[in-house]
């Protein structure tokens, strides 16, 4: 049978409980399909459809675009559920409410409840049970019942991989579905083809419910899309484009970027940076104009104004005091889109020292071409696995063979330190004390560098995680 962590609890609430339940979860078994999980949310009521939902799906951009959503309608006065995945330092990061996640009591308690439900209907957890959810639904399933009791006016969904068949799935009839973009990711389990990744993805439309879909959608993944739409008689759809948003400065003395609405003339200063939100910007203000007709949004200004505030941990975060910029990219859209994001808000000629990481399902060749766009402004850079390898060796590329690889694959560095680092911490105290040491010019040219160096750390969300809980942890 297996473990009851209940039985040791009943009288003094224990705030271990929680993640001692959830580690009894396979985090790495992933069981596509709705089945399960609609009979959980009968099982519970139904709260999937007991607010209003956004429900956002996309290869990259979901999170930003889910973010500014929250800011712009938390703005409005309303309070918001909102879910993303994965959690970068702890997992009650999933389940936020108006951008915060509970209490560690609050979580634990939530968790501790849902178990003892599912319990006493399903029995105790069996390890490879068919009826039990995974880790994911059991989130997903618990934010549901969260956001009904604690009586939010909407919720901002954000699916997990794909649409389809994804456990976000189960809203009878959201007010919106959104499509941020479409490239190839997790296509292991959507399919090698733009074309096949789209239709999963719109997995997620409905009859009669608004379509907005992301700008730069390839045009066989949008034809498929729009098929899809048309074929479910959803309600209108809604193609975004960047293009009437002009950026006036990518980064402000008080740490945002801003862009000017060609069409309102309006000013909107945005919280996340990075050149690639503008088109995560257009996604969200289309969705404004819809939600506005359904009356969510009364006020266009405010909703402007709230996306001041977005902050998304971990994307194309820049922490002044330390010289760092944290990005979680790991795909090839995401890692492709960091470059143009570096040298537009930092400059082209700025020295780099990369801290890197990637789970042995990316191609090391992610890394290779990050590299070799970045060849003259590198100095240095340091491979290391992120802290989840500690449990599974497999998951990482190892940071000693990743290491000669990328000495063999860029022989133009060949002057440069490519270091290896068994962790994230001893990776980023390396990258720091080069960042804090590097000399005002270049050792090769003489030339004078313009700015000071910057640390980036990129290649694997999970590693991003590990980052930003050192910072947090030194204050």
């Amino acid at each position: 049978m297996g473990l009851s962590v209940l039985s040791t609890v009943p009288s003094q609430f224990n705030q271990s409980t929680a993640k001692a339940l959830l580690n009894q979860l396979t985090m790495s078994t992933i069981k596509l399909g709705t089945q399960r999980m609609l009979s959980l949310c009968e099982l519970l009521g139904h709260p999937q459809n007991q607010r209003p939902v956004i429900h956002v799906a996309g290869t990259n951009g979901k999170g930003s675009v889910c973010t500014m959503l929250t800011y712009g309608l938390m703005a409005q006065g309303l309070k918001v559920g909102t879910t993303v995945s994965p959690h970068l330092c702890d997992v009650s990061e999933r389940i936020l409410i108006n951008a915060q996640p509970l209490s560690p009591f609050d979580f634990n308690l939530a968790v501790t409840q849902l178990w003892k439900r599912l319990t006493q209907h399903l029995g105790e957890f069996e390890e490879n049970s068919e009826e039990w959810p995974t880790y994911f639904e059991f989130l997903v399933l618990l934010a549901f019942k969260v956001f009904v009791q604690a009586d939010v006016d909407v919720v901002v969904l954000e699916t997990g991989l794909g649409g389809r068949l994804d456990a976000t799935n189960v809203v009878d009839s959201p007010v919106a579905t959104v499509i941020t973009s479409i490239g190839f990711d997790h296509t292991e389990h959507l399919g090698n083809t733009l074309e096949s990744i789209a239709k999963e993805k719109a997995g997620i439309f409905r009859t009669d419910v608004p379509v907005i879909i992301g700008p730069n959608i390839p045009d066989d993944a949008f034809e498929t899309l729009q098929q899809q739409a048309t074929a479910l008689r959803t309600g209108a759809v809604i193609e975004t484009t960047s293009a009437l948003l002009q950026r006036t400065c990518p980064l402000t003395e008080a740490g945002t970027q801003s862009f000017k609405n060609m069409v309102s003339t309006e000013l909107i200063e945005l919280g996340l940076l990075g050149n690639y939100q503008k088109h995560n910007l257009a996604t969200v203000l289309a969705t404004a104009n819809i939600l506005q007709r359904q009356g969510l949004v009364t006020n266009i200004e405010a909703f402007y104004r709230g996306l001041k505030n977005a902050q998304w941990a971990g994307r194309f975060q820049y922490f002044k005091p330390h010289q760092l910029l944290v990005d979680g990219s790991h795909n090839e859209d995401g890692l492709n889109a960091l470059t143009p994001s570096l040298h537009d808000t930092f400059g082209e000629k700025r020295p780099l020292f990369w801290l890197l990481s990637l789970r042995k399902n990316r191609p090391i060749d992610l890394i290779v071409q990050l590299l070799k766009r970045h060849g003259r402004e590198t100095m240095g850079v340091v491979v290391t696995q992120a802290s989840q390898a500690e449990k599974n060796a497999d998951l990482y590329h190892c940071p000693y063979k990743l290491r000669q690889q990328l000495r063999n694959a860029l022989p133009a560095l060949k002057t440069r330190p490519i270091w290896a680092a068994s962790t994230p911490e001893v990776g980023l105290r390396v990258v720091q004390q080069w960042v804090n040491n590097h000399p005002k010019t270049d050792p090769l040219t003489a030339e004078v560098y313009q700015s000071s160096a910057l640390g980036v750390v990129t290649g694997s969300l999970y590693t991003a995680g590990d980052v930003l809980s050192l910072l947090r942890n030194e204050g």
